[in-house]
């Protein structure tokens, strides 16, 4: 029986990237993220891990760490809308843009 080797995060989040159109301009700095890190690493010994409960401690520290990531985004997400609404671009407006001559 082969062990799963597995490739890191980074295929994954290129993945999603190129299947949702998303820019892969900032994808490298992922791998400066803490809580990406964490997450790879948890992953990477999973499959070598034989006892389940040293299993189910892994993925309770990849679901905590995921969670606080998350929390996280929602975090910058609330502080990028009250910016933005106290500022001349709001969300409601579209950026004007410079029509060529």
């Amino acid at each position: 029986m082969s062990v799963y080797v597995f490739p890191g995060v980074h295929p994954f989040i290129e993945r999603v990237a190129a299947a949702t159109g998303r820019d892969l301009h900032q994808v490298g700095r992922t791998r400066q993220l803490w809580h990406v890190t964490q997450i790879q690493h948890a992953l990477g010994q999973l499959p070598k891990i034989g006892r389940l409960k040293d299993q189910e401690a892994a993925w309770d520290h990849v679901t905590k760490v995921r969670e606080g990531l998350a929390l996280a985004l929602e975090g910058v997400d609330a502080a990028i809308a009250e910016v933005r609404a106290h500022t001349l671009f709001h969300a409601d407006t579209k950026p004007v843009r410079k029509r060529a001559h």
